[in-house]
C-alpha cells in the first residue's frame, strides 16, 4: 500500500495526469470529444496525486501554512471536476409579455446535472437597450416578473450583469434582441383561436434581413412575413434607445396570396382567418447553473491565505539586517 501511494504521489504520475487533462480540454474545445469525463477523469487523477503527496511528503504534514494551501488545491481540482459533471448552460429567446417555457431551451449539461428548467416561472415584460452613437450596446435594462414564496407577484430589473436568480439558475440577457409580430389564426370552422408571436432575426445585426418563414399547420401552407422598418430609429453617430418602430409594415404571403399588414389586419383564406395583433420585443437569455462557483471562490481564498502565511513565515524566519549592520 505504501508503494502504490508513493507512486500516485509521484511526479510522474502529477505529469501524465496534467498531460491527459490538457488533451482532454483541446479535444473537449475542438468536439473532438465531446465529453465532460475526457476532462473529469484527468481532474480526478490529480485530486489524488495531490492527496497522495500530502500523506508521504512530511514538509506538508509539518507546516500548516503549506497544509492549508495543498487543502485549497485539492478543493479546487475536486470542485472543477464536479463543475464538469453537474453544469448546464443554456440559450433561449422569450417575447415580451409571454411567460418564459423550458421546452424551449437549447441547453448543454454535464451527465449529472438534475434538470429543474420546468420549475422556473417568470414573464419577460420589456426591456430598454441603450446604443452609443458608434453602435456599441450600452446598458440593457430588462423588467421580468415571478411568483414570490409569498404567493405574491414579484417584479425585478435585471442586465447582462445583473441575472435573475431562481431554482438556481442564473438568467442574464445578452445582446441578442429582436421583434416578434403577434398574431391570432381563427379556424373557419369555428374552432378555437390559436394566438402566438413569430421571432425575427435578431436586430439591429440583420437590420436588413427581417424576415421568416413558418409553417401553419391549420392551412398546411409556408407562410412568409417581412418587417419594413419605414423610419429607422437607430441611427449612427446619435445615440438612441432600442424601441419598437413608430412607422412600419409587414409584408404577410400565404401560397400565392400577399397582403401588407398592420395592427388589426386580417389575412382571410379559405380555411380561416390570421388577424395581426401587435408588435412586440423578443429578448435573448443566456441560463447557467453551477453550484460549485461559490465554492470555487472559497478554495481560492483558502490557497490565497495558504500562500501568504506560508511566504510570511519564511520571511519572519530570517532576520531583515544582521547584528553586525546596526
Amino acid at each position: 500500500m505504501r508503494l502504490l501511494i508513493e507512486r500516485l504521489a509521484s511526479l510522474q504520475f502529477t505529469l501524465v495526469a496534467i498531460l491527459l487533462l490538457g488533451a482532454g480540454a483541446l479535444w473537449t474545445a475542438y468536439d473532438i470529444i465531446p465529453s465532460v469525463w475526457i476532462v473529469s477523469v484527468p481532474l480526478f487523477l490529480l485530486t489524488i496525486n495531490l492527496v497522495c503527496a500530502s500523506i508521504v511528503n512530511p514538509a506538508f504534514r509539518a507546516s500548516a501554512p503549506l497544509f492549508v494551501f495543498h487543502l485549497g488545491l485539492v478543493a479546487i481540482v475536486i470542485l472543477a471536476a464536479l463543475s464538469r459533471l453537474t453544469y448546464l448552460k443554456g440559450q433561449v429567446e422569450v417575447t415580451e409579455g409571454v411567460p418564459f417555457n423550458y421546452k424551449n431551451v437549447g441547453i448543454e449539461s454535464g451527465p449529472w446535472h438534475n434538470n429543474r428548467l420546468n420549475k422556473v416561472h417568470f414573464t419577460n415584460d420589456g426591456f430598454t437597450t441603450e446604443y452609443f452613437s458608434d453602435m456599441t450596446v450600452g446598458k440593457t435594462k430588462n423588467r421580468v416578473s415571478y411568483p414570490g414564496t409569498d404567493g405574491m407577484r414579484k417584479s425585478l430589473v435585471i442586465g447582462n450583469q445583473n441575472p435573475l436568480v431562481i431554482e438556481g439558475y442564473r438568467f442574464y440577457t445578452t445582446n441578442n434582441r429582436g421583434f416578434a409580430p403577434l398574431f391570432t389564426w381563427i379556424p373557419a370552422d369555428g374552432g378555437k383561436p390559436l394566438t402566438g408571436a413569430k421571432h425575427l432575426p435578431r436586430y439591429p445585426g440583420m437590420k436588413n434581413k427581417q424576415a421568416a418563414s413558418w409553417k401553419i399547420p391549420e392551412l398546411g401552407l409556408d407562410a412568409f412575413l417581412m418587417l419594413l422598418i419605414e423610419k429607422e430609429f437607430l441611427i449612427e453617430g446619435k445615440d438612441s434607445y432600442f424601441k419598437k418602430p413608430e412607422k412600419y409594415h409587414l409584408l404577410v404571403k400565404i401560397g400565392d396570396d400577399t397582403m401588407q399588414m398592420r395592427p388589426g389586419d386580417r389575412f382571410k383564406t379559405e380555411k380561416g382567418e390570421l388577424v395581426y395583433r401587435e408588435l412586440r420585443t423578443w429578448m435573448g437569455y443566456s441560463i447557467t447553473g453551477d453550484w460549485t462557483m461559490p465554492w470555487l471562490v472559497a478554495a481560492s481564498v483558502i490557497i490565497t491565505v495558504g500562500a501568504t502565511w506560508y511566504f510570511v513565515d519564511k520571511f519572519n524566519a530570517s532576520p531583515w539586517m544582521k547584528d553586525s549592520d546596526y
